[in-house]
């Protein structure tokens, strides 16, 4: 499999907190959140709400009852309901919410649950209630996804300590900053999906964050085995790469070899929101953001409540120091580009990367030069440029077995590295898939 190294990317300084970023006086707060699902609006303007309040619930409730709520954010008056861009560059409508009022949970002693004492069934209906997302990968509701889990026996919950994308920190952070709250978040998840264990994916350059107490503590019900990556190489985050790492290690459990790609695969920010969700009893309203890039003054990961426009972060790491040409959203190498400083936090946000002119390669592409460099990268074997071909229409002898495989497609995106005619071949895949009803 090719692996490239050294794709790392070092910040001057260590981060040693996650301090809560200022409040903005104006939220704005999607409708879509997640991939495939639309919320209806439960609020209209002038509307009073409160910290934490439903404001939107899935258009499919008959359909899937475990698709997850939003809430809001912050207490005040809906201003207006407006049609806004999402990271992404997709657009939903949202309600624009004027901070006024006192807050039910921020500043608020909370009286942890003894989760213990619920169903697995109760546990998943809290998770959808509290409307938390995973966002290992795509986002989905987590509740919905652990019916299509149970469907196999004996499944896993296979936790990624580690940022699959090296240009951010945000998971790192999480796990080794709160690691007690991680494996408790894991082994309620664990709990709900009544899975056959857990397994814990570290980084050799880091280790692993959840010590042995603090196993013994949470997964004392459960077996659990940890495995090491080497997060210097790239891609070894992803789904297949993390079941080759399992299947390959020696010293664990025979019965860890039966993993496959169809497990449950969260990472600590999925974790930490369910051990808010269901032992604080606090709805996913805010996400750790690793904001970073040569633009701003200081860089910092940040406490961010969903719907704070992406300016207003900027403005509270001292502002920038050079122009920005480009907005990058949730890493170089997985991410997306966002439209604007105006396009608000979702709660699959987990870095801002500003990056100023001189960062910038030439955005034109050119025909394909059929050099072979992209099958030749790809850890998967693929033919990006042949898929990329059919999608567009230039290629149309191509087999469906041959369009059978991009659903092997992890989305490392290193096709798109190493393309001379800049082609954005692993976005055309990620159509494709969508396109054939992969996940």
């Amino acid at each position: 499999m090719p692996i490239v190294s050294n794709f790392n990317i070092a910040e001057k300084y260590q981060f040693k907190c996650s301090p809560r970023s200022y409040l903005p006086s104006l939220a704005y707060v999607p409708f879509v959140q997640e991939d495939g699902c639309k919320c209806r609006a439960l609020v209209k303007e002038g509307d009073v709400v409160s910290e934490g309040q439903i404001i939107a619930s899935p258009l499919s409730i008959i359909q899937n009852s475990f698709s997850a709520n939003i809430h809001s954010p912050l207490p005040g008056i809906v201003k207006e309901i407006k049609s806004i861009s999402l990271p992404d560059g997709k657009r939903s409508d949202a309600a624009v919410i004027a901070l006024k009022g006192a807050f039910s949970f921020i500043g608020k002693k909370s009286f942890p649950a003894e989760w213990s004492l619920f169903s697995p069934e109760s546990l998943q209906h809290m998770i959808a209630d509290k409307g938390v997302i995973n966002t290992f990968e795509r986002p989905f509701s987590l509740a919905s996804q652990f019916d299509k889990v149970r469907k196999r026996e004996n499944c896993f919950v296979v936790l990624r300590l580690f940022d699959e994308d090296p240009s951010r920190v945000t998971d790192s952070f999480v796990a080794s900053h709160y690691p007690a709250q991680v494996a408790e978040g894991t082994a309620i998840i664990a709990t709900a999906l009544k899975a056959k264990a857990i397994v814990l994916v570290a980084s050799k350059k880091d280790g692993n964050p959840i010590s042995t107490e603090i196993s013994t503590r949470f997964f004392e019900n459960i077996a659990y085995t940890c495995v090491s990556a080497d997060s210097s190489k790239y891609p070894c985050g992803f789904k297949r790469d993390i079941v080759s790492l399992v299947k390959k290690e020696k010293n664990i459990d025979a019965q860890f070899k039966d993993i496959t790609t169809q497990e449950l695969f969260i990472d600590p920010e999925t974790a930490f929101a369910v051990y808010e969700a269901v032992v604080c009893g606090i709805p996913m309203m805010s996400c750790f953001v690793h904001i970073t890039g040569d633009c701003l003054k200081v860089s910092g990961i940040l406490r961010v409540n969903i719907g704070t426009p992406i300016g207003f972060l900027a403005a509270e790491c001292g502002g920038f120091t050079k122009k920005v040409a480009k907005i990058i959203v949730n890493g170089l190498y997985t991410g997306t580009v966002a439209p604007g400083f105006d396009v608000p936090i979702t709660k699959i946000v987990k870095s801002i990367l500003f990056l100023p002119i001189s960062e910038l390669v030439d955005p034109h592409y050119a025909s394909c030069v059929r050099c072979g460099s992209c099958r030749h990268v790809c850890p998967e074997g693929l033919y990006p440029d042949l898929l990329y071909q059919r999608l567009k229409g230039m290629e149309k002898a191509v087999k469906k077995e041959l369009l059978d495989t991009s659903k092997l497609c992890t989305l490392c995106a290193l096709c798109n590295s190493v393309c001379p005619s800049r082609l954005p071949l692993a976005q055309s895949i990620a159509e494709l898939k969508k396109e054939r009803k992969y996940e």
